[in-house]
């Protein structure tokens, strides 16, 4: 599972959701998680993660979509092709 988290989100609080992220992840629960620390709530780029400033924002946080693919593609592509 991947969960995408922006580092500055005012709805949710990250860190905590890291660490519970973290806690259950080991066994055969395998969780990729990527902070992008100038994503608001909704991913997108913003300073302080305030509504505001995602109404304002020139769009995503840069990596976004190249994580996303990256991710797909090591655990959903691949699984495909077997």
């Amino acid at each position: 599972m991947l969960w995408q988290l922006g580092g500055v989100d005012k709805r949710v609080y990250t860190p905590e959701n890291v660490a519970r992220l973290t806690a259950i992840g080991g066994g055969e629960r395998s969780f990729t998680v990527r902070v992008y620390p100038a994503g608001a709530h909704s991913l997108c780029a913003t300073t302080h993660g305030l509504t505001s400033e995602e109404l304002r924002s020139p769009g995503f946080v840069g990596g976004l979509f190249t994580d996303l693919g990256a991710w797909l593609q090591a655990h959903v592509l691949s699984r495909d092709r077997r």
